[in-house]
């Protein structure tokens, strides 16, 4: 009488452990890959909106830094924001006081995909005749985010068309960003953040 050995396994027992092993591991990868793709996104969106805001921050504080006493509209070779300004101090002599012709200008405005502060002061302004742009203060580009030109502005929010200046109104910012990481922008609309300051 001969006896089976029952010690292995069939080939349709290997081939059937093989199937079952395949499934699992397809779906472990599929919800790998997809926790990898959601965790990407996440950080992308996080630090483009961190950078966002500190790039709003810089701008508002610029603005209460600077305390303009006129804010005007900016354009110029394609070029567009706003200019504040702020006169020299008032001279004092026997009682009479004197405001001098002379002011600082702080331009900041969007130029491609970069932001930029320039201020020119009165002393340049006699010195030469300095223009916005020829040596910017501050250039704030970003490293995790791409600026969208066509729909980022900063402007004076007026009902009708804006006049010479105003020294009192309100500043409209827009930024439209995507992230750096491109296979997360190709995924998504631009991300619109929207800022109105008071000057």
């Amino acid at each position: 009488m001969n006896k089976l050995n029952e010690d292995g396994m069939t080939m349709i027992e290997v081939l059937a452990g093989i199937a079952v092993a395949a499934i699992f591991s397809a779906s472990i990868y599929g919800v790998f890959i997809s926790g990898l793709s959601l965790y990407e996104k996440t950080s992308s969106l996080g630090q483009a909106r961190d950078e966002t805001d500190y790039i709003a921050t810089m701008i508002m504080n610029e603005l209460y830094t600077q305390k303009p006493d006129f804010v005007r509209p900016f354009e110029a070779d394609g070029r567009s924001g706003v200019m504040l300004t702020r006169f020299s101090e008032k001279e004092v002599e026997n009682y009479l006081i004197e405001q001098p012709d002379t002011s600082d200008d702080t331009y900041i405005y969007f130029e491609q995909n970069r932001i930029v502060f320039d201020t020119i002061t009165a002393e340049e302004k006699a010195a030469g005749s300095p223009a916005a742009g020829d040596s910017p203060d501050l250039v704030l580009t970003g490293d995790s985010i791409v600026l969208q030109p066509a729909e980022s502005f900063i402007r004076m929010k007026c009902r009708t068309a804006c006049p010479e200046g105003l020294p009192t109104g309100i500043i409209e910012l827009n930024l439209s960003i995507l992230p750096a990481n491109s296979r997360v922008a190709e995924e998504m609309d631009p991300i619109q953040l929207r800022s109105d300051f008071g000057y």
